[in-house]
């Protein structure tokens, strides 16, 4: 059996415990909560589908000067079967930003907009 002061310092230390545990909870929490919409959007099948057009059109690689990467914020307002989405780009010459509508019908997603806007005013439509 402990002296006063070790069921003390015993006391003190699992309370310091639980406190850093319940902390790291919601510390996890929070961060999933901030972090989860932009991993299920950029994994989507429409970030996905207007990044990979945007940057495989050779318009866009010459405007913007190459390389192109997509930037990682987004700005996004996603309804039932409608989606839009705003994507930095960043090129060697100019920045840009992709802007796309995605639809779906019938499980399928297509795009009703589908374009980039350049730092230098340039517009590129990649649907008609």
């Amino acid at each position: 059996m402990g002296t006063p002061r070790d069921d003390a310092r015993q006391a003190a230390e699992a309370k310091a415990g639980r406190l850093f545990a319940i902390v790291l909870a919601i510390a996890t929490a929070i961060g999933l909560f901030v972090i989860s919409p932009f991993i299920v959007v950029r994994t989507s099948g429409v970030w996905q589908s207007a990044v990979n057009r945007a940057l495989a059109d050779q318009r866009v690689l010459k405007t913007l000067g190459e390389p192109v990467e997509a930037g990682w914020s987004f700005s996004y307002d996603q309804r039932a079967t409608e989606t839009h989405i705003e994507i930095p780009l960043e090129g060697a010459a100019h920045d840009g930003t992709l802007i796309a509508t995605g639809v779906e019908t019938g499980g399928v997603w297509g795009f009703k907009e589908l374009k980039v806007v350049s730092s230098s005013g340039t517009v590129i439509k990649l649907v008609e």
